[in-house]
């Protein structure tokens, strides 16, 4: 039976590439049921969760060392913040394994929740000039002993950029996985977890590449390891 992934959006988030992302994950072998962050997840039910989402919201008083760490992000009042169920689920506080998979600016929401920092203008804090088009390319290297690099069989990938936002602090039990040629991070993941992985592209966009292909589908195997045994979802919960 193919495992049911929650693919978690914030409200502001395109519904466009949620749409496109939920069909990347069906053809990658999983049922997608695509709801807001702040929808309880149904432990019981769901195998795996994807979250998506744009730019972690900027306020203009947060200039510290172009540095935004999750004390901040918590109380400076976000436009978006992360629910108490879903910072559980993501922090392990419940000791849950569910299989995660962050992409695009998801990557920086799985840091701050694990208590790490992000840069809010990267190419100012790298001194370069970021090609956030949809369509860009930019080269990233993976390390080599990665679980990453494992799933994807290559160390170095083209894909694109749409944020200009990047890790600074990583966040507790996450480790640099890929980087950019200007050292930027972009990808991150806890060895410590079945699959915990957060990227800052959007593979959605870059199927034709058969190491995002093969990302998509390890995730959806690893899901396929949760046992559950709820019902199929009313067809009006699930993405059209």
């Amino acid at each position: 039976m193919r495992p049911v992934i929650a693919l978690l959006t914030p409200p502001e988030h395109p519904t466009g590439e949620a749409r496109l992302l939920a069909a990347a994950l069906r053809l990658a072998g999983a049922r997608v049921v695509k709801q807001p962050w702040t929808q309880p997840i149904d432990r019981d039910y769901v195998d795996g969760i994807v979250i998506v989402g744009s730019e972690v919201a900027k306020q203009p008083e947060i200039t510290a060392d172009n540095v935004v760490p999750f004390a901040q992000f918590q109380s400076h009042g976000w436009s978006v913040v992360l629910p108490p169920h879903l910072l559980d689920l993501l922090r392990h506080d419940s000791g849950s394994q569910i299989p995660v998979l962050a992409v695009n600016g998801g990557c920086q929401w799985l840091n701050l929740a694990r208590g790490g920092s992000i840069y809010n203008d990267a190419a100012a804090f790298y001194g370069v000039d970021l090609d956030t088009r949809l369509m860009a390319r930019q080269g990233v290297s993976l390390i080599s002993t990665s679980g990453l690099r494992r799933v994807m069989d290559r160390l170095e990938l083209e894909v694109n950029c749409t944020v200009n936002q990047a890790v600074s602090v990583l966040g507790r039990g996450l480790q640099v996985v890929g980087r950019d040629s200007k050292g930027m991070i972009q990808a991150i993941e806890d060895p410590h977890h079945a699959f915990f992985v957060g990227v800052q592209w959007a593979p959605e966009y870059l199927l034709h590449k058969r190491a995002q292909r093969r990302l998509l589908r390890a995730f959806v195997r690893a899901a396929s390891a949760i046992d559950t045994d709820a019902e199929v979802p009313h067809q009006d919960q699930r993405t059209g």
